[in-house]
């Protein structure tokens, strides 16, 4: 039965009311609260963090990300160069006087110059033709075969595109043997390529010759060697005792020579 609420009647105290006096709200103020964690005991303990702490918190923070950025840093560093390998790899430009020996040649037109070299008792001819010099060898009065060292301006090409466009000039149909590894003409880094070609003869006679095609550009001016002559294999017993792939003996006899190239602003070999 539900008591009776009406006047004089003292109202019935249920379990679990709150028997605590209900607390006073003073106007503009936050009220008090019986419970533990807003007791007056909790807020005075976080007020017991000083600038002092709050300082040394952020310098510890301050030294925990300097040192994550040292470390990333330190595994974000660029790898070693990768050492070279290769034929060019191992070609350096001369650190030595420059050479004496031989005729030296300028081309009037470009500026570079080289000097003739005898190699093995061999003196080849030298002739000029505007900004081509042509070294013509011979032995006993038989043609060994020609090297003509000529230069131009490169236009925007390439080193391969100037080879190609040469031996399609002197010895169109030629067919490709190989691409020279680390072809150079004057310590510059540039394009060669060797040919097998049969020309054609009157007198009905078949022989093959061997044409290789070296260019290399500098400074927009590019230097084309051309080295033409009979097909000779080398072997172990011949030229020196040395193998090559070139067997072209003026070829040979030519390398030295593009060796002693300068480029135009250089000094003379």
């Amino acid at each position: 039965m539900i008591p009776d609420q009406g006047a004089g009647r003292v109202p019935v105290v249920r379990p679990a009311w709150p028997t605590a006096p209900v607390p006073q709200v003073v106007p503009g103020a936050w009220p008090s609260y019986p419970y533990p964690a807003a007791t007056g005991a909790r807020i005075s303990g976080a007020s017991r963090f000083s600038v002092r702490h709050i300082l040394a918190g952020l310098g510890g923070g301050l030294v925990g990300v300097a040192a994550i950025l040292v470390v990333i840093s330190l595994l974000a560093r660029p790898a070693p160069p990768v050492t070279c390998q290769g034929f060019s790899c191992s070609n350096r430009p001369p650190i030595s006087q420059p050479v004496e020996e031989g005729q030296l040649y300028k081309n009037p037109q470009l500026g570079f110059t080289l000097r003739v070299l005898s190699l093995s008792d061999i003196t080849p001819s030298v002739s000029t033709t505007g900004p081509t010099v042509t070294l013509s060898y011979t032995d006993s009065g038989q043609s060994l075969g020609d090297v003509e060292i000529s230069g131009m301006p490169a236009r925007g090409q390439t080193a391969e595109q100037i080879v190609d466009a040469e031996i399609n000039r002197i010895a169109n149909g030629a067919q490709l043997a190989y691409v020279i590894p680390g072809s150079m003409i004057g310590y510059r880094p540039g394009y060669g390529a060797a040919y097998n070609y049969t020309p054609e003869s009157g007198a009905g006679q078949v022989s093959q010759d061997r044409v290789i095609v070296m260019a290399a550009i500098d400074n927009g001016i590019a230097i084309v060697s051309v080295a033409d002559g009979p097909f000779q294999q080398f072997t172990q017993s011949w030229p020196d005792g040395q193998l090559s792939i070139a067997d072209l003996l003026v070829a040979a006899l030519g390398d030295p020579i593009l060796n002693t190239v300068s480029w135009p602003g250089q000094p003379s070999q």
